[in-house]
């Protein structure tokens, strides 16, 4: 039998391929690993290759039986999609539409298997199959409720977005409506103009493509909903703050911090001696905290998940780690932990900062720049020899906005000439 090779074969081989190679590879790096809501979007790129060769394969073949089964591949495709979802928005998987689409995906499956429920037919000079009755209704709502949850999703998260992340988030939602509006206004069309499933299905591609490289370039867009940080904070056990750092602004987190420790004096002694975890409940969200060997660290967010636990359960080790020595000492200055900045970006990593909430304001330095140029790394390093004053201004410039660097050396380099002028004018008046 000779087969049938057209436009749309090609193109839904080529759709096929790279959602397989966006499922096996985008998603796979050292910053999302442990995301949950990232492994079933894999599954969706898998059930989405799954659903492009089959249709390829069907057409190709001009398999009616093969015709039947892709169309089914959009369940398992809608319900994973459903699932991601719900673990960004709410840490779980269970939502009252899954029940819809499982019911839904009964009656598809029904009409998947009557007769005629897919035909062959010459459309435009090519062999191709349609789905017809029942089958092809419930088949087209299947994927307009898939476009639907992912248009509702990229939208929420863009709502949501702080002016850290909003470009990327823009962008997301720009890749959203690529995959579902525009793709299913092509669909519609094919009702008059058949070719049309071609524009279709690529823009599918280039939609869900854009949506792809946007959550691997910044994982942070997976954590706009889920989560509200608002700070972290280290204390010793004499109830000395050590460190802490903001996400939000948070009069609750500002009142915890002040009076954290006539807090923990008022808990049960079992409580205050567990080295463990103690969740908080307030009235803006929940706090969590950690005691560990010589420090307790608490983290103010909008709800508690094991995945920060976890975060917070290796930035308490490491911190002990670095600052051994002086968390040792009778007397402690805060300046002394300054550098751990570098572990909240290791480990905290996946929360942007909602303290900017417009380009009005000024802009702190970003992220990738935690090491300085190399040019004023260096400056730095032959204007304050002493190590530990280096190290302490350096932490300063990493925290400070970029617009101050420049003003900082000018004011150097300015007060430099005047102590200079002044020692030749004195020089001068003693000689004279």
């Amino acid at each position: 039998m000779a087969l049938n090779w057209t436009p749309e074969v090609l193109v839904d081989l080529l759709v096929g391929s790279a959602f397989l190679i966006g499922g096996l590879f985008s998603f796979k790096t050292s910053s999302t690993n442990k995301i949950k809501t990232l492994f079933y979007l894999r599954l969706v790129w898998f059930s989405l290759s799954a659903y492009f060769f089959m249709e390829g394969f069907s057409y190709l073949l001009l398999s009616t039986l093969l015709a039947r089964i892709f169309a089914t591949i959009a369940i398992p495709a809608t319900v994973f999609l459903i699932i991601a979802i719900n673990y960004n928005l709410k840490d779980s998987f269970n939502s009252i539409s899954l029940i819809l689409i499982f019911s839904l995906g009964t009656l598809l499956c029904y009409f998947a298997f009557q007769p005629d429920a897919a035909q062959i037919v010459v459309e435009d000079g090519y062999y191709t199959i349609i789905w017809t009755g029942w089958f092809n209704i419930i088949g087209i709502l299947f994927l307009f409720i898939f476009a639907c949850f992912f248009f509702y999703w990229a939208l929420r998260t863009w709502i949501n977005a702080p002016y850290e992340i909003k470009q990327e988030a823009s962008i997301f939602l720009l890749g959203a409506i690529i995959a579902g509006i525009v793709s299913h206004s092509f669909y519609f069309m094919i009702f008059w103009i058949p070719s049309f499933i071609l524009l279709s299905n690529i823009s599918v591609l280039i939609g869900l493509s854009i949506c792809n490289i946007i959550i691997r370039k910044e994982p942070k867009i997976l954590y706009i909903l889920p989560f509200t940080p608002y700070k972290v904070f280290v204390y010793d056990f004499e109830g000395f703050l050590l460190f802490d750092y903001n996400w939000s602004e948070s009069k609750t987190s500002e009142y915890l911090v002040s009076n954290l420790k006539s807090i923990t004096q008022n808990m049960n002694r079992e409580v205050i001696n567990l080295e463990g975890f103690l969740d908080i409940k307030l009235k803006e969200g929940i706090l969590i905290l950690h005691n560990s060997k010589l420090i307790t660290v608490g983290l103010v967010i909008s709800k508690s998940s094991k995945l920060l636990k976890d975060s917070v359960s290796k930035f308490s080790a490491e911190f002990e780690e670095k600052f051994e020595v002086q968390l040792k000492e009778p007397f402690k200055d805060a300046s002394m932990f300054n550098q751990a900045n570098y572990l909240i970006e290791k480990y905290f990593s996946i929360f942007p900062s909602r303290i900017i909430r417009n380009k009005k304001q000024s802009l702190l330095i970003s992220t990738d720049l935690y090491n300085l140029p190399q040019d004023l790394d260096k400056r730095l390093k032959e204007i304050f020899r002493n190590e530990e004053e280096y190290d302490f201004i350096k932490n300063e410039f990493q925290r400070s906005p970029k617009s101050l660097h420049a003003e900082f050396l000018t004011l150097f380099d300015e007060v430099t000439e005047e102590i200079e002028h002044y020692k030749e004018k004195e020089q001068l008046n003693k000689h004279e």
